[in-house]
C-alpha cells in the first residue's frame, strides 16, 4: 500500500516544480522557485508514489535532481497510457521501468537511454526523512526540423490529424527514423 500524489497537467504541460529556469521537458516546477518536499510515508504504507502527466507524448532523457536519505529507492515506470490509474509499464512480459538507489544527500542523475512517454510514475520507498525534489524531467532529444510545408483545411479533424502526424514524425526522428518513440526505437527489416 502506497500513498498517492497525483500531479495533473497544467496549461504548459511540462512545467510543475523546479528551482532551475523551466525548460522544455520539465515535469516538476514550482512557480515560487522552491523545491517540493515529499514527507515520509505514514504508518502502514511502504512508500509514496507520484504520477506525472506530460500532457502529450515526449521523447528525451530522464533526469532528476533531489536530496534523499541513503538507500531511498526510486522505481520509475514510464509509458504512453494509464491502466487502472497507473502507468502501463508491464507489457507483453516486458518491463518498462528503472530502479535508482539514492546515496545520502544530493542525487543528480540522467538515464543514458532515450525514453518515449507521456506518463512517469515514481515509486519512492525506504525513506524516513523528507525528500526534496528539485527537478524531475526530460532532456529533450528532438532534432530540429525545417518545417517548410503547411496544411490547412476547413475540416477541424483533418487539421488535428495533420498536427498529430507531424508531431509523431518529429518524435520518431533521431539518429534514424524509428517505429515509435516509446519502445520500438529502431526499424526492422520488414518495415522497409
Amino acid at each position: 500500500q502506497r500513498q498517492a500524489e497525483v500531479l495533473a497537467p497544467v496549461p504548459s504541460p511540462k512545467v510543475f516544480y523546479t528551482r532551475t529556469v523551466p525548460q522544455a521537458g520539465d515535469l516538476l516546477a514550482r512557480p515560487d522557485g522552491r523545491c517540493a518536499e515529499l514527507l515520509p510515508p505514514e504508518a502502514g504504507t511502504d512508500g509514496r508514489y507520484l504520477i506525472i502527466d506530460l500532457g502529450r507524448e515526449e521523447a528525451g532523457l530522464l533526469t532528476f535532481h533531489l536530496e534523499a536519505p541513503a538507500g531511498t529507492i526510486l522505481d520509475i515506470a514510464h509509458g504512453e497510457q494509464l491502466h487502472d490509474g497507473r502507468v502501463r509499464a508491464h507489457v507483453g512480459g516486458r518491463n518498462f521501468a528503472d530502479r535508482y538507489i539514492c546515496r545520502e544527500g544530493e542525487n543528480r542523475f540522467t538515464l543514458p537511454r532515450r525514453l518515449g512517454l507521456r506518463f512517469l510514475e515514481f515509486h519512492i520507498l525506504d525513506f524516513s526523512r523528507p525528500i526534496h525534489l528539485d527537478y524531475l524531467g526530460l532532456i529533450p532529444t528532438d532534432l530540429p526540423i525545417d518545417d517548410q510545408g503547411a496544411f490547412l483545411s476547413t475540416d477541424a479533424l483533418a487539421n488535428r490529424t495533420y498536427d498529430v502526424a507531424k508531431r509523431t514524425l518529429q518524435l520518431c526522428v533521431h539518429e534514424h527514423f524509428e517505429d515509435c518513440p516509446w519502445r520500438e526505437q529502431s526499424l526492422y527489416g520488414g518495415d522497409g
